[in-house]
C-alpha cells in the first residue's frame, strides 16, 4: 500500500505483533517505511521500500543482523497458461538505493527527526560499503 503524498506520512493505528518489537509505518506516493523499535523505544530496525520495475526493492535494517536487500518478484515467470503469484521480496537483486536514498533524503521532513537521521545514517554506511 502507497499513499499519495510526496512526503513520508504516518499510517495511524497499524496491527501490532504480540510478543514483537511495536513498528510505525509511513506511506508516500513512492516510499514505504516500516520502523521497529524495542521494548526501550529505539529504533530497532526498518525497511525502507521504493523503485519502480525491474529495480522495485527494499533495503532492510535491523540491529542484530544488519542490512538485506531485496528485490520484488512481481510474480510474473509462472509461465504460460499459469496464473500470476503474489509478489513478494526475494532476497538480492538489482534495487537502486541510491536514487530511493533521494527521495527518501526529500521525503522525510515530516518524520520524527531520530528515524529520519537513523535511517539516513544507515542508508549512507550501505551506499559506501556497496
Amino acid at each position: 500500500m502507497t499513499g499519495k503524498h510526496d512526503t513520508l506520512q504516518e499510517i495511524p493505528e497499524i496491527r501490532q505483533i504480540p510478543d514483537a518489537e511495536s513498528r510505525r509505518w509511513f506511506v508516500s506516493r513512492d516510499l514505504d517505511l516500516l520502523v521497529w523499535f524495542s521494548a526501550d523505544g529505539e529504533v530497532y530496525g526498518f525497511q525502507l521500500c521504493g523503485g519502480e520495475g525491474e529495480s522495485e526493492g527494499a533495503l532492510t535494517w535491523m540491529a542484530d543482523r544488519g542490512f538485506l536487500l531485496s528485490r520484488v518478484d512481481d510474480g510474473e515467470g509462472s509461465g504460460a497458461g499459469k496464473p500470476k503469484k503474489t509478489p513478494m521480496l526475494v532476497e538480492g537483486g538489482g534495487t537502486d538505493v541510491a536514487g530511493v536514498a533521494a527521495k527518501f533524503a526529500a521525503q522525510c521532513g515530516d518524520l520524527p527527526a531520530e528515524v529520519a537521521a537513523l535511517v539516513m545514517t544507515r542508508i549512507g554506511e550501505f551506499v559506501a560499503r556497496s
